[in-house]
């Protein structure tokens, strides 16, 4: 018999869809989908190619140069630092609100935007955010536009997405979608100059301003929260908020949390491969933010390596999960290789790359010169709905734990997902 709080993969099935009428990035059109094994989506084919070969670039770029419901998901928050009495049995997959999706339309007039190549500068930072949220909705359905917030159990806490080197809000609509399941509010924007439609051409070096960017869109969420007659009033705990990312993102996460401008209401971080040789060693000193670090034994535009250094800047508690046998690109909803990658590096540097790699270790006092290291890992690939199924089993538990206090997902990180096949497994200070 299963112990209690052991991890069922036929759980965590959170793959999601576009809506038909949903075009995804800035003014991009819905891609054509073919279904993925495990029960979602994901894009493929030709225009696949097109999009995902744009989404690695940062990746690319950074290795050249340098199931049901569960019980912790359903019950209304306790406060923040109290524990939780009697954890119920565990469950790491998929909760049992339905998911709500809307798109934000947001300026910050306090800060310009910075020209880029031939794109002129301007006045103000405008963002696209694509939020999920625990809905009023059939709970059996990926997500649904526009629907009430579900307040019948509360306040529910924020999570931040910030997404890859030209990439786009939805690059991990599934993930997304899962947290979302689970009674968090999930946002994820468009950052002005790494997106796949940025004027001028996505830059690296545009992570140094996604911090700030990060904090503006938490501030916009929590005013809407205070805004009575919003979707969103009332809704969020602003004393629980979490962060994630994937790649140039997974840095933005670290940088948001860690960062000489960091965030301090951000409580938790997932950071997805991100590169960790623009980080300096002791980043995180003195900071009590809990840290998950994910990445693959496949690596092949961030180096495993690099992941690993992140890893080591963060401080205790912290937890290092690689997915053997994972890749860079499949921890977004684009089932490729990270070989077919290797000709778009050259298009989406546009000659920058160096100068944008420097521009951020002056900054951060990382070593863009370690970004060169390339591991030679021989485990054999996984399908990416698994690599996914993976990082979700791995992320909405530490979410559980570190953001709500959560007994039962506390004792899954340190006793059950060291054993799920396919993850290798390190922590320090939980």
């Amino acid at each position: 018999m299963r112990p209690e709080r052991w991890y069922d993969p036929r759980r965590a099935d959170g793959e999601g869809v576009d809506r038909p009428h949903d075009r995804g990035g800035l003014g991009r059109p819905r891609a054509h989908r073919s279904r993925d094994p495990a029960g979602g989506d994901a894009l493929t084919g030709a225009t696949a190619r097109r999009v995902g070969l744009r989404i690695a670039a940062v990746a690319a770029c950074v290795l050249l140069v340098a199931c049901s419901s569960s019980s912790s998901s359903d019950r209304t928050a306790t406060p923040a630092g109290e524990p939780t009495a009697t954890p119920a049995p565990y469950a790491a997959g998929r909760g049992s609100y339905g998911v709500g999706v809307t798109t934000l339309h947001l300026v910050d007039t306090s800060r310009p935007t910075a020209p880029n190549r031939e794109a002129p500068d301007s006045l103000d930072r405008r963002f696209e955010v694509e939020v999920w949220y625990p809905a009023v909705a059939d709970v059996a359905s990926p997500e649904a536009r526009d629907v009430p917030v579900n307040k019948a159990r509360g306040r529910h806490e924020l999570i931040i997405f910030a997404h890859g080197f030209s990439s786009f809000r939805r690059q991990s609509a599934s993930y997304m979608q899962l947290l979302a399941s689970r009674g968090y509010v999930v946002a994820s924007p468009d950052f002005p100059q790494s997106n796949i439609n940025t004027p001028g051409g996505p830059r690296i070096s545009a992570v140094l301003d996604q911090p700030a960017d990060v904090t503006f869109v938490i501030n916009e969420l929590l005013r809407l929260n205070d805004t009575a007659g919003d979707r969103f009033a009332g809704a969020i705990d602003a004393s629980r908020i979490g962060m994630t990312g994937h790649s140039l993102g997974g840095l933005t996460t670290i940088l948001a949390a860690y960062g000489p401008t960091r965030d301090p209401r951000i409580k938790a971080i997932v950071a997805i491969s991100p590169p960790g040789c623009f980080l300096p060693k002791d980043l995180g000193a003195g900071i009590e933010v809990p840290a998950m670090i994910v990445g693959g034994t496949r690596e092949r535009v961030v180096d495993p390596g690099s992941i690993r250094q992140a890893y080591d800047a963060a401080p205790s508690p912290k937890y290092f999960v690689q997915i053997i046998g994972a890749d860079h690109i499949k921890f977004a909803d684009i089932d490729l290789d990270d070989s077919q990658f290797a000709d778009s590096v050259a298009k989406a540097s546009r000659g920058d790359l160096t100068n944008d790699a420097l521009a951020i270790t002056n900054v951060t006092h990382g070593d863009a010169a370690s970004c060169l290291r390339q591991s030679d890992e021989p485990d054999a690939p996984i399908a990416g709905a698994r690599q996914r199924e993976l990082l979700r089993t791995a992320a909405a538990p530490f979410f559980d734990a570190y953001l709500r206090n959560d007994g039962g997902a506390k004792s899954f990180l340190q006793d059950v997902l060291p054993t799920v096949d396919g993850i290798r497994f390190e922590s320090s200070g939980e």
